[in-house]
């Protein structure tokens, strides 16, 4: 998973996570309270991060 650092910085981060119920996890491990997580453009941070560069304008929170 990613999480945003802070602006449009985000760490790749390892997050553990129990049973949810369709809409909702529990996460176990890997977050703190108040810390938000990539779920949509996943893919375009993990191609800017290879490449060094971030991606353009255009992404969605």
């Amino acid at each position: 998973m990613f999480v945003q650092t802070g602006g449009e910085s985000f760490q790749k981060r390892e997050i553990k996570i129990a049973a949810g119920d369709g809409d909702l996890v529990q996460v176990i491990s890997g977050l703190q309270e108040g810390e938000r997580v990539v779920t949509k453009g996943a893919y375009q941070i993990k191609l800017a991060s290879a490449s060094g560069e971030l991606p353009a304008h255009g992404h969605e929170h």
